[in-house]
Formats: structure tokens, C-alpha cells, sequence
């Protein structure tokens, strides 16, 4: 069968199955990436020209003008989203300590929350970046936790549609999650970062990585009910309550 398509079409087998190739090369990319909607032209023109690869094998029809056309428009959309929309890179902080970063739920057994409707005590989240001594093993952070919550929300509060933002779950930082904290004789003096009304503690991130990286603490508050949303680590979602302003 291999001999007789060969015969047939002037093209080495290996280039006509490259697209076949390209479209498990994007199942992997779905595996380890995830999904992203900017790259949803290329995964059109992958399939497609997977699809035309299968046919150009199989029948005598002359795919080719429809292919070239095809792929022009689809590579322009594809090439063009992503550049123009890419994943947000947080800047390399210049001081001489390696980054750690924790994230609490703190209690306040003295106070009610006024915004929730329950009868139920005060709570909030934050999160603390700090020098640390970096291990092999400590895992790098995300921007934000539970991102894939906060990019619908923050999507929305600015008028765009709630998938808008979805690639920011793919955004790192350079700061690994529950590192030890960096030795010290003289302890690190603390900065409080309080966002702005539907912000969120981490908007700031860039500014307190480079705090950190110079001997800085910094704790970013999250205001609950002010914040864009507020997602408590038992799974409760606190969206933002314009009675709280």
C-alpha cells in the first residue's frame, strides 16, 4: 500500500503525513498547556489541513488551491491573537534573594461579616511574599490561585466576554510556593499592599516580587466583598458586593 501511494504522489510519505503529526503534537499541547481560545485559528488550521493531508493520500482530487488559501488566512489570524494577547510574563526581580510566597485565611472571631448574609465571623485572605531559600523541589507559583475564578470575574468587571482572560491561569512567576524563608539575623521590614476597589491581592505582583527579591516582606490583603471575587480555600466563592463601597 505504502509503494502504491508513493507512486502516485510525487511527495515522500513523511511530508504528507507532517500535518497528522502537527495535530498529535496539539493534543499534547492540550495535555501539558491546556486549552487557550487566541490559539483556536491554528487548532481550525491543524485539523483541517490534517483532514486534507488524509484526503490528498486516498482520492486524485486536487486539494491544493483550497489548501493554500485556507492556510494564508488561518496562519495570519493565529499568528496575529496570540502576539497580541499573549500570556502576561512577570519581569525577572533585580535584588539578590530568591522569592517565596504563601497564601492564609486569616479570622477575625471578634467581628461579623457585614456583606455576606450569614451569621458568621469576619474572614479574609492573604498573601506574603518574602526572601527564601529556594530548593530544587519547591514548586514555581502561579500569578494567582484559583485563576481559572478570578479571569472570568476580572473579564466581566472590564466588559469583555468571561473567556477573554482565560489564559491568565497559564502565567507564572518567579516565586515558588511555601519556599523557606531566607536566613536573617536582623529580621525584614514589612510592606501591606491594600488593592483598589474590584482589585485583588495579587495585581501588584511585579512590584512586590522586586520588594521581596531586595529584603522585603510584603503582605497583600485581600478585601472581601471589595476584591473582584475572593475564593476561600474551603472552596467558597465571594464575589464583589457594591454594598461594601
Amino acid at each position: 500500500l505504502i509503494a502504491y501511494l508513493a507512486w502516485r504522489h510525487p511527495r515522500p510519505m513523511w511530508v504528507r503525513l507532517l500535518p497528522a503529526v502537527i495535530l498529535i503534537v496539539t493534543l499534547l499541547h492540550f495535555a501539558i498547556e491546556g486549552y487557550r481560545w487566541q490559539m483556536i485559528p491554528l487548532y481550525s488550521l491543524t485539523l483541517i489541513l490534517a483532514v486534507i493531508s488524509l484526503l490528498k493520500i486516498l482520492t486524485d482530487v486536487n486539494w491544493k488551491p483550497f489548501a493554500s488559501i485556507l492556510t494564508m488566512g488561518l496562519v495570519a489570524i493565529a499568528t496575529a491573537l496570540p502576539v497580541l494577547l499573549p500570556i502576561p510574563r512577570i519581569p525577572t526581580p533585580s535584588g539578590e534573594y530568591q522569592i517565596g510566597t504563601q497564601i492564609f485565611e486569616l479570622v477575625d472571631e471578634s467581628r461579623l461579616e457585614l456583606y455576606s448574609g450569614k451569621d458568621e465571623a469576619r474572614r479574609f485572605m492573604i498573601q506574603v511574599w518574602y526572601p527564601a531559600n529556594v530548593k530544587p523541589t519547591d514548586e514555581q507559583a502561579p500569578w494567582m490561585e484559583n485563576a481559572k475564578i478570578f479571569a472570568p470575574a476580572i473579564a466581566t468587571y472590564i466588559d469583555l466576554p468571561s473567556y477573554f482572560l482565560d489564559h491568565l491561569t497559564l502565567t507564572k512567576i518567579p516565586a515558588y510556593k511555601n519556599a523557606d524563608v531566607a536566613s536573617t539575623n536582623e529580621g525584614f521590614p514589612i510592606i501591606l499592599f491594600s488593592h483598589g476597589w474590584n482589585g485583588f491581592n495579587a495585581q501588584n505582583a511585579g512590584q512586590a516580587l522586586e520588594l521581596a527579591s531586595r529584603g522585603y516582606v510584603v503582605v497583600g490583603i485581600q478585601h472581601t466583598y471589595g476584591a473582584v471575587t475572593t475564593v476561600f480555600p474551603d472552596g467558597t466563592i465571594a464575589p464583589n458586593n457594591p454594598r461594601a463601597l
